[in-house]
């Protein structure tokens, strides 16, 4: 480019230092007749300048052709995709399977407590229920007497603790999840479900005693309350406190001997009760060793 300034820069001289048309002299028309010769030969310099330029940018704008790839290069490739696809897909198995260990850890801890609070209820109930059957088996032998004979205010004490009925009610929180997440590899592949079905269907029994006793309660001995004692003693019987007095209400030696026959039914029923808790404690202790040996519980 500083070439095609200086050899405008001399066309322009010369330009200035010639004369008019009119005065030109025989030198300087040969002057002028150079200046067309070195004007020409500059046109040409500056022409080969450009078409040098523009092999030169041609040159620089050029793509270099690509290296084909051979088949060896693609495999290899291909198989370098294909690892880095297979790892991240085992890389995902493994935090799902932490992930699931966790949370399947965490389900059987909190299934652990639960269990723990449903045996100690149970053997509440059991115990509770042995106490139900004495006092039933003490009030039978009471009313054997002859009526004349009976301590009728030990019998209202002994029919008023003989009105009760135990419920119990499982802890559902931690079964329901697990039986919710039993596709978990930790639990699919366990005996939790088979333990657990175990579990529940003693509770399902347990629910068709108490509705039973319950009904056997409220027609014998609620019955009998509301037909032969007198308000105070009904108050006091109803709120746990003790009987007022003797006295009763149109009672009659066959009042007495029905009752005696009633208290089976419903002294039965406190032996079903007894049974049935003792064995649902039993499938909750069996379940509870289960989920902490195959979960390492010991601690919890």
């Amino acid at each position: 480019m500083s070439e095609e300034k200086n050899i405008e820069q001399r066309q322009e001289d010369r330009k200035s230092e010639s004369l008019p048309t009119g005065q030109a002299g025989p030198e300087e028309i040969h002057d002028s007749q150079t200046v067309n010769i070195e004007l020409q030969t500059s046109n040409e310099e500056l022409q080969a300048i450009n078409n040098k330029l523009q092999t030169e940018e041609m040159e620089v704008h050029h793509h270099p052709e690509v290296e084909k790839k051979g088949f060896k290069e693609y495999l290899l490739e291909g198989l370098m995709i294909f690892v880095a696809v297979t790892m991240g897909f085992f890389a995902e198995n493994i935090r799902e399977y932490f992930a699931d260990k966790e949370h399947a850890q965490q389900l059987s801890g909190q299934l652990l407590q639960d269990l723990k609070k449903d045996t100690a209820n149970l053997n509440i109930n059991i115990s509770r229920e042995i106490f139900l059957k004495q006092k039933g088996d003490t009030l039978f032998d009471l009313l054997q007497q002859p009526l004349a004979k009976t301590d009728l205010k030990k019998a209202q004490e002994l029919i008023s603790d003989c009105y009760h009925t135990t419920i119990f009610r499982a802890s559902s929180g931690a079964i329901t999840a697990i039986k919710n997440e039993l596709h978990l590899k930790q639990f699919s592949g366990s005996k939790i479900a088979s333990y657990i079905t175990d579990y529940e269907a003693e509770l399902a029994v347990l629910k068709y005693i108490e509705d039973y006793q319950g009904r056997n309660e409220k027609q014998y001995i609620e019955a009998f309350m509301t037909t032969h004692f007198t308000p105070v003693n009904m108050r006091a019987g109803s709120l746990d406190k003790a009987i007022v007095n003797g006295e009763m209400r149109n009672l009659t030696q066959n009042d007495m001997t029905q009752l005696s026959v009633d208290l089976q039914v419903t002294g039965s029923y406190d032996a079903l009760f007894i049974t049935h808790y003792t064995r649902t404690k039993d499938k909750a202790e069996k379940l509870m060793e289960y989920i902490t040996r195959e979960y390492n519980l010991e601690n919890e």
